[in-house]
């Protein structure tokens, strides 16, 4: 029998194909099958963001929160459609519910990092991008955007060594080795940048 788990597989289908417009209808279809199905709202929320339906996406995560509100991953997404509109208030104010309900969710600690350090709160990006890192020591974008906090200070050589950490993890991480380059130039160390 094909039931609301079945149409969240195919709208998840297209989702990979990013055929977004078809993953609505079929998370529509699970959701009149089961009006309740949580995973499918936060997959039709995904959908609606990538299609820039930032109103509809809100809606879906609304409705995540109202039957689950312990729920951190709905109120992260909220607060990346905060981001999105400008709002980082807002964002900041989703990204702490997140972190009140999960302690150890790193990508809300790099995300709120990310909003501290655009609003040029260096100390406050800086210590989120830690604790991102020591909820998540293997995801190597926490280490490159701490290197941009000590960038930003003047600190060249510690921004040297967050570099180093980030592509420890991932040795493929293109914005690690940009920026490990541009460290490397701001310290006159020329031919290992042009290298890098």
């Amino acid at each position: 029998m094909f039931d609301e788990s079945d149409m969240l597989r195919v709208g998840l289908e297209f989702m990979k194909r990013k055929d977004y417009e078809q993953a609505v209808a079929s998370f529509n279809d699970a959701l009149r099958a089961n009006p309740k199905y949580i995973e499918a709202y936060f997959s039709r929320g995904n959908a609606y963001e990538a299609l820039g339906r930032f109103d509809q996406a809100m809606d879906s995560y609304n409705t995540v929160v109202r039957f689950a509100p312990k729920e951190s991953a709905a109120y992260f997404n909220r607060a990346c459609l905060y981001r999105k509109k400008g709002e980082n208030d807002r964002a900041l104010s989703e990204l702490a519910q997140a972190i009140d309900l999960n302690p150890d969710y790193g990508k809300a600690y790099y995300n709120r990092g990310m909003i501290y350090f655009s609003m040029g709160n260096l100390e406050q990006a800086f210590a989120d991008y830690t604790k991102a890192i020591e909820c998540s020591p293997k995801d190597a974008d926490s280490h490159v955007a701490r290197g941009l906090v000590h960038i930003a200070k003047g600190e060249h050589q510690a921004a040297l060594e967050n570099y180093d950490r980030a592509l420890a993890v991932d040795p493929k991480h293109y914005r690690g080795h940009g920026n490990r380059g541009n460290a490397l130039e701001a310290m006159g160390r020329n031919e290992d940048a042009i290298t890098e």
